[in-house]
């Protein structure tokens, strides 16, 4: 069953940015570790580590969404949520929460008459841990 991306939740720091939220990307993936040997005529891998990430793009609020994100910089780290959906969590809403870092943060990006956008990117500071458990 394909899910359509209508109601992403995000909270952040335990504020709910999700209705400024635009656009979101949030990949997870493992290093790569080569364990090609002499015997192989591909190479192998393994995963190793795995990484995260979190990229917004949200409609700025410099009186909310700006000031939680000038708390958040140079912090260790800070809880985040995210699903696809605002509804209940379950195995067709799975949640992703752990502690995140900011990495970048853009307060003031777009074009001349339209609104102003802000754009973020989180690194973990924790483990990443999915759950569909309420």
């Amino acid at each position: 069953m394909s899910t359509q991306l209508v109601a992403t939740y995000l909270v952040i720091s335990g504020i709910n940015v999700s209705a400024y939220m635009t656009q979101c990307d949030f990949p997870l993936s493992s290093e790569m570790l080569d364990i090609t040997t002499m015997i192989h005529t591909f190479k192998v891998n393994r995963p190793g580590l795995s990484d995260s990430g979190l990229s917004c793009d949200f409609i700025q609020d410099y009186t909310v969404l700006d000031a939680l994100i000038d708390t958040l910089r140079g912090s260790a780290g800070f809880t985040f949520e995210i699903r696809p959906s605002a509804a209940v969590v379950s195995a067709a809403n799975p949640k992703w929460t752990g502690t995140m870092c900011l990495e970048n943060y853009q307060p003031i990006t777009g074009q001349r008459g339209a609104l102003a956008m802000s754009k973020t990117s989180f690194k973990p500071a924790s483990d990443i841990v999915r759950s569909i458990v309420p």
